[in-house]
């Protein structure tokens, strides 16, 4: 009996040149076909249509209406091809611990959605509890601050709109309604990181969650004004 590199696995070889059997922990088994006429194993090859739908599926189920699943899925799998090419061929480090190599593939996630991750997204995709995919979440913002708060910013305003102009507390700008108070939050605290005149506003039943950005901060940049109708 051959040990698999792979931790945790044992590999059985038959020797009768058609298969071999993988056995994992849970004594499940995984046959390799081999390749009439060829040597060595033929591997599972690429994801089909329907092993992305079935990702999709189960996050769609664990998530609800708070995210696009099949939009998650994708950037996702796209998330790990990059990663595993960065590991292999980029020019820095290659990262090694089990903790910040999450925290890296998250924010590959990010980038592949052009927004950070939210903290139900990263327990849907790692199956953990809540309480740790907040404190990974708390960890992306932290190490890769460069990057993650412009992402940050573009996920706080994703689904906002623009409610007009303002004038509150010496603050001049826009008023902008969130369809969350983490969304206000995240964008109130991203505008005073850089430092642009910010308040937050209390808002109708309708809409509770608004905040008003000073002329400093270039709203149409994300929220661009909608053509009047002739």
């Amino acid at each position: 009996m051959d040990v698999s590199p792979y931790a945790g696995v044992w590999a059985r070889s038959l020797h009768d040149g058609k298969r071999l059997d993988v056995i994992d922990d849970l004594g499940q088994t995984d046959r390799c076909q081999r390749s009439r006429g060829e040597e060595g194993i033929v591997g599972r090859g690429q994801l089909s249509e329907g092993d992305v739908n079935r990702l999709a599926a189960a996050l769609e189920s664990r998530l609800g209406t708070r995210s696009d699943g099949k939009r998650l899925a994708v950037a996702y799998l796209n998330a790990v091809q990059w990663q595993a090419l960065e590991r292999a061929v980029g020019s820095g480090p290659p990262v090694t611990a089990l903790g910040s190599d999450r925290i890296d593939l998250l924010m590959h996630v990010s980038k592949e959605l052009g927004r950070l991750i939210t903290d139900e997204e990263v327990g849907a995709l790692m199956r953990v509890t809540p309480a740790t995919a907040r404190r990974w979440h708390r960890e992306l913002l932290a190490v890769y601050a460069d990057e993650a708060n412009p992402l940050a910013l573009a996920w706080s305003l994703e689904e906002a709109r623009r409610l007009g102009r303002g004038d509150e507390a010496d603050v001049v700008g826009e008023k902008i309604g969130f369809p969350s108070a983490d969304c206000r939050d995240v964008f109130v605290e991203q505008l005073e990181r850089l430092g642009h005149p910010v308040v937050v506003l209390h808002g109708e039943r309708t809409q509770p969650w608004v905040a008003l950005a000073g002329d400093e901060f270039s709203v149409d940049q994300f929220l661009p004004k909608k053509a009047k109708r002739r």
